[in-house]
């Protein structure tokens, strides 16, 4: 029997939370929010796209250690400037690039590279360039 009312008092919880009004159901996903504005972000629409390259222009350095040089720097993507966080060896050579994309960061923790700090400094000790490109605010896109 205490089961069942507490049960009943959850349901009617719930169903206060995402009725509103008589019958009105509140829209858990953002009502401006259009997902076709994303289609262009999607890999068969990628796969047509023909990019415009861009110079990476390196700018100041970061951080030094012992193996690593950290760098900013930027490029254009048409009209966008991109930012970024550049690891490399401190030993001179041609090395590969690796090009590393985290998740979403909140702006009041925000900085050049966050997300993605050991995962550089680890193949940049291991004779890799890494390339983490900021993508701040890219879901308004």
């Amino acid at each position: 029997m205490v089961y069942g009312a507490v049960g009943g008092i959850i349901v009617a919880t719930i169903l206060q939370l995402f009725l509103q009004g008589p019958g009105k159901f509140i829209n858990p996903i953002h009502e401006d929010l259009d997902a076709r504005r994303l289609e262009k972000y999607a890999i068969p629409q990628l796969r047509k796209t023909t990019f415009t390259p861009s110079k990476i222009v390196i700018q100041n350095p970061v951080e030094k250690s012992k193996d690593v040089l950290s760098y900013t720097f930027y490029f254009y993507d048409g009209e966008k400037k991109v930012s970024g966080l550049l690891n490399a060896p401190k030993a001179s050579g041609t090395f590969p690039i690796v090009v590393m994309f985290r998740g979403y960061v909140d702006k009041e923790i925000y900085q050049p590279g966050i997300g993605t700090q050991r995962g550089a400094e680890y193949f940049a000790k291991n004779g890799f360039i890494t390339l983490a490109p900021d993508f701040f605010r890219i879901w308004y896109l």
